[in-house]
């Protein structure tokens, strides 16, 4: 499992990594037609730089995706596809991960989930009859 789960982060990367390039070439054509090349090519010259500057964003958006996907996505999927794997087997305790204190706060009690300096004060009205 650990293997295909590598193998499916690898292809992830090397799927943004393919993109960004992508977007580096369009970048360095974009940069050809509004910055023609007169008497040589040179590290100074935009196509070069711009297009490196692309590319660099590209791989800093692209890790930065990658990551968020896999802590705010995958990770709780996988623990949730755990949790169903067991419960269909008839396991209905609690994961051993889920054993911690506070680790939700639907558990706590009422003074802990909402402190009294932070809860506003209900108004109470009276009924008229």
């Amino acid at each position: 499992m650990a293997s295909s789960r590598n193998d499916f982060i690898f292809r992830l990367h090397l799927i943004g990594f393919a993109s960004a390039a992508v977007l580096a070439i369009v970048g360095a054509g974009v940069l050809l037609a509004a910055c023609p090349i007169g008497e040589g090519l040179s590290l100074y010259h935009p196509i070069v730089w711009g297009t490196a500057a692309i590319l660099i964003c590209g791989i800093a958006i692209e890790q930065a995706l990658v990551r968020l996907l896999l802590t705010k996505v995958l990770k709780p999927t996988g623990k949730v596809a755990v949790v169903a794997t067991r419960v269909s087997q008839g396991d209905l305790t609690t994961p051993d991960w889920a054993s911690r204190e506070g680790l939700d706060r639907v558990s706590l009690n009422p003074e802990e989930r909402w402190p009294t300096a932070d809860r506003p004060t209900p108004k109470v009205r009276k009924r008229t009859a």
